[in-house]
């Protein structure tokens, strides 16, 4: 079982998360649009903003790894499990799991975002040609 204090640091790493994931999901909507009036002044600013959301979840998730890390065994093991979508046994921890039900539902949208943005700025040069979308 895992403690109120390690649930409510996780939850709000998580949300953090959240946060990060809302904003690149708008700014990569914006590069998109930016790239469809072909102004390479926003599409530049609009980069350089979706990379800093980038680097806040990456931070995020080291924080979350560290955390796991940090544990005994068996609570580390509880939470990682949590954190990659496994249905937590216990219900103090409901919270967290629909939290990161709900970041990963986000960032699923945001790679959507990221592939359509990214094919209409390089075709068949683009990163995504050639590859099946993840369900």
């Amino acid at each position: 079982m895992l403690s109120e204090q390690t649930v409510m640091s996780a939850l709000v790493t998580e949300r953090k998360m959240y946060t990060a994931l809302t904003e690149l999901l708008e700014t990569t909507g914006e590069l998109s649009e930016a790239l469809s009036r072909q102004d390479q002044v926003s599409f530049q600013l609009y980069l350089g903003m979706r990379q800093d959301m980038l680097n806040q979840l990456a931070e995020c998730k080291a924080i979350l790894k560290k955390q796991c890390a940090e544990l005994p065994e068996k609570e580390g093991n509880a939470l990682r499990g949590v954190l990659s979508g496994e249905t937590p046994e216990d219900d103090g921890v409901q919270r967290l799991a629909d939290q990161v039900r709900r970041n990963r539902e986000l960032w699923q949208k945001a790679v959507l975002a990221d592939r359509l943005a990214n094919q209409r700025l390089g075709g068949k040069k683009s990163f995504y040609a050639g590859k099946r979308p993840h369900t």
